[in-house]
C-alpha cells in the first residue's frame, strides 16, 4: 500500500537528498517539525504513569507486568483498570504535568519562521490536546500545535469506557493505524506529511528514545536520549530543546543560500 506514497513522499530516487541517518538537505527546507510529547515536550517519560500514580493503580500495573501475557491480554487489563477513571484526572494531569524548559520560545519561533507545529503522541487526546492548550494560547489563532494522539472515550458521566484507535478529526475518514495494540508512528507521521503535501526531507521529529523505527524513517533529533539504538538513527543528539530551532535555522539558511545561487 505504501510503496507508491513512499516515492511520492520522497523515500525513493525522487526525494531531494535524505540519505541514511546523515542528513543532507539539499535544496529542501524543514516545513513541519513534529515532536513527540511526553519526555520532549513534558518532562516526565510517561503521562499515562502519573495518571496510574495519582489514582493509586501503579502497584496493579506492575503485578501485572509480572504476568506472562499476550499484547491484547495486557491492553485489556490496563484498559480495565483504568476504566472508570474520571475525565478531571486526566484533565488534571494536562494542567499541571511540567513543560520542559524552553518549550513556548521553541514553538514561538518555529511558528515565526512559518514552520508547522505536530504532536504525535501516544498518550491519549485528553492530555495531549491539554498540553497543547497551554502552549497554544500564547500565539495568534492562526498558529496553534496540531495534536495526534488516541482518542480517550467517556461516558455521558465523563468517566473512561475506552480508547479509540486513533481516528484523526483531521482527516475525512477515521483510519486505522495502529499495530496490534500499539500507534505505529510511521504510518501516523506519513499520512500526515500525504494531507500537508510535505516531503519526508522537510520533516524533523524530535523524539526522546523510543521511537527507533521513525528515527529510521524520519529525519530525527535525539532530545535527552541515553539509548544507543536511537541516537545511532538520528541526525543530532540534543539537550535543549533551543538547539531544535538552531538547526532548523541552519537548514533552511542553507537551503535559502543554495537557492539564491540559482538566482
Amino acid at each position: 500500500m505504501w510503496r507508491n506514497l513512499d516515492s511520492a513522499l520522497g523515500f525513493g530516487p525522487s526525494g531531494c537528498g535524505f540519505k541514511s541517518r546523515h542528513a543532507r538537505f539539499g535544496d529542501c527546507m524543514i516545513k513541519l517539525v513534529i515532536f513527540d510529547q511526553d519526555g520532549v515536550l513534558v518532562t516526565p517519560k510517561s503521562t499515562w504513569r502519573l495518571v496510574k500514580e495519582q489514582n493509586d493503580l501503579d502497584d496493579l500495573f506492575a503485578v501485572k507486568s509480572l504476568l506472562r501475557l499476550n499484547p491484547k491480554e495486557e491492553h485489556g487489563i490496563e484498559l480495565g483498570l483504568l476504566t472508570g477513571l474520571p475525565k478531571s484526572v486526566f484533565e488534571e494531569v494536562a494542567r499541571t504535568v511540567p513543560l520542559e524548559p524552553h518549550v513556548e520560545e521553541t514553538i514561538a519561533a518555529l511558528f515565526d519562521m512559518g514552520i508547522e507545529v505536530h504532536i504525535v503522541t501516544l498518550a491519549p487526546d485528553v492530555i495531549a490536546r491539554g498540553v497543547a492548550a497551554r502552549v497554544n494560547e500564547k500565539f495568534e489563532k492562526d498558529n496553534f500545535i496540531r495534536v495526534h494522539a488516541p482518542i480517550a472515550l467517556f461516558n455521558t458521566d465523563d468517566k473512561l469506557v475506552g480508547i479509540l484507535a486513533f481516528p484523526n478529526k483531521a482527516f475525512k475518514h477515521a483510519s486505522h493505524i495502529l499495530d496490534g495494540n500499539e500507534m505505529d508512528k510511521v504510518k501516523v507521521i506519513k499520512r500526515i506529511i500525504s494531507r500537508l503535501h510535505v516531503r519526508k526531507d522537510e520533516v524533523l521529529f524530535v523524539g526522546d528514545g523510543y521511537d527507533v523505527e521513525v528515527a529510521k524513517a524520519f529525519p530525527t533529533i535525539a532530545y535527552k536520549s541515553e539509548d544507543p539504538n536511537f541516537y545511532s538513527h538520528a541526525i543530532k543528539r540534543a539537550n535543549d530543546l533551543s538547539e531544535v530551532v538552531e538547526y532548523v535555522k541552519q537548514v533552511n539558511f542553507s537551503s535559502n543560500r543554495e537557492k539564491q545561487k540559482l538566482l
